[in-house]
């Protein structure tokens, strides 16, 4: 993003709304990029794939079967979550628990396609994200998948990055 660019959005959206989505699969530089026009904008800022891995060690912790739809949805419901929107501090805790580190290990990422795709789950986190906006005033960068086609399909900025090797 040019510094041209980021000044003309200061000038023409001041107060108003300004929800950034940017999109695209692992690895393409959906972290790396949302936070920093989070910060050059001095917007909010949400990973969503946060939320989701915090959701699966959750369920992990509590024993919780990720082939039940049911109890992953009801876990979702419950899930006492506390999630960073500041671009300069990164944090992700769960009932009080620090697990900013935890929800990046591997038996994470392995289990984590299992609660994403549990559709209570998804609405569940689909409804706290979409609180969350709210909440800053519409003024966040939001990052994820699906964000500029389900979470926030009217974004005033919609992006998807790809990469190849």
């Amino acid at each position: 993003m040019t510094q041209e660019l980021i000044e003309t959005v200061d000038v023409l959206r001041p107060g108003k709304s300004l929800v950034v989505a940017i999109d695209g699969p692992s690895g393409s530089g959906k972290s790396s990029v949302s936070k920093e026009v989070a910060r050059r904008l001095k917007l909010a800022y949400l990973d969503t794939g946060a939320m989701y891995r915090a959701l699966t060690w959750f369920c992990l912790q509590s024993g919780t079967d990720l082939d039940d739809g049911a109890a992953v949805e009801t876990a979702a419901e419950t899930l006492p979550l506390e999630i960073s929107t500041s671009p300069q501090e990164e944090y992700v805790r769960v009932g009080g628990h620090d697990v900013t580190l935890a929800i990046r290990e591997p038996a994470i990422s392995a289990a984590v396609s299992a609660v994403a795709t549990t559709l209570g789950a998804r609405t569940e986190l689909i409804r706290r994200q979409r609180e969350l906006i709210e909440k800053h005033h519409r003024r966040m960068v939001v990052e994820g998948r699906d964000i500029t086609t389900v979470v926030a399909p009217h974004a005033e900025v919609r992006m998807l990055l790809t990469a190849s090797e």
